[in-house]
């Protein structure tokens, strides 16, 4: 079912009060021997009808999205609609760099990190930890340049719990860990040349 966009125009009875400050009828007698109202008030805007059509149709565009937003898998649990949709169903590209919403990207451009001198070293890339230390190396480090690390968010717990910590030297940089991560760690690694 399509859901049409419902009205949002409806409008009140407004009295034209110059003329009456209540509403005003008509007694009519019926053949019959009933008695009929007829509205004779002075209006200055005529309202909209609400009725048991209007209720529905907004019952039923309600009732639409309540089942648009649970799946039911083949167990016949429900899922909900935004647990699904994590993984974008085609990939666009941020900055020339492929996105399809399942992992962080890291772009550089002139507002992050200037390319002349400053680069970075690892882009989500998983630590080999050997006796608690990892040396990644590059001819373009320096022993004053700084490294900032960004582990990725699956595995910052693991980082944390592990207690890590960089520095540079001429031509590396060192991660030492106080204790063995207990599990995967990815990171990105900016290196700033001072």
């Amino acid at each position: 079912m399509v859901i049409e966009k419902l009205p949002v125009n409806f409008k009140d009875d407004v009295i034209d009060t110059s003329i009456n400050d209540k509403r005003r009828y008509n007694l009519i007698t019926n053949s019959d021997g009933t008695t009929s109202l007829e509205d004779v008030t002075t209006y200055e805007q005529i309202g909209s009808n609400f009725g048991a059509e209007q209720v529905n149709q907004t019952n039923s565009a309600v009732n639409e999205l309540i089942e648009n937003s649970e799946l039911l898998s083949n167990g016949g649990e429900k899922v909900k609609v935004a647990e699904e949709a994590d993984k974008l169903s085609s990939a666009r590209k941020i900055n020339g760099v492929d996105f399809d919403g399942t992992k962080d990207i890291m772009i550089e451009d002139d507002t992050k990190l200037p390319l002349d001198k400053d680069f970075i070293l690892l882009n989500n890339e998983t630590l080999t930890f050997v006796s608690r230390v990892v040396m990644i190396e590059d001819e373009k480090i320096t022993a004053d340049s700084l490294a900032d690390v960004y582990f990725t968010s699956d595995t910052i717990d693991i980082a944390e719990e592990a207690s890590i910590s960089v520095e540079t030297q001429t031509g590396r940089c060192v991660l030492t860990a106080i204790k063995e991560p207990e599990g995967t760690v990815k990171a990105s690694i900016h290196i700033r040349v001072v």
